[in-house]
């Protein structure tokens, strides 16, 4: 190989090698999916609220009824 063959694939080398890095994780949100049917009864409330602190102490960032 010439000289200039060697500065071609190490100038190729510099420009594609920041290509092949690893991309940064993505930040994921968490979402609470909560299954309620029908009216809320006496019954239904303390399963809403213990999933509302649930997801609360998990940090999601928002909860689906």
């Amino acid at each position: 190989m010439s000289r200039r063959q060697h500065v071609f694939i190490l100038a190729l080398a510099g420009v594609l090698g920041p290509l092949a890095l690893p991309a940064p994780a993505q930040n994921r949100s968490t979402v609470f999916r909560v299954p309620v049917t029908g009216v809320i009864e006496l019954g239904l409330a303390p399963f809403i609220e213990r999933s509302v602190k649930e997801a609360a102490a998990a940090g999601a960032s928002a909860i689906v009824l």
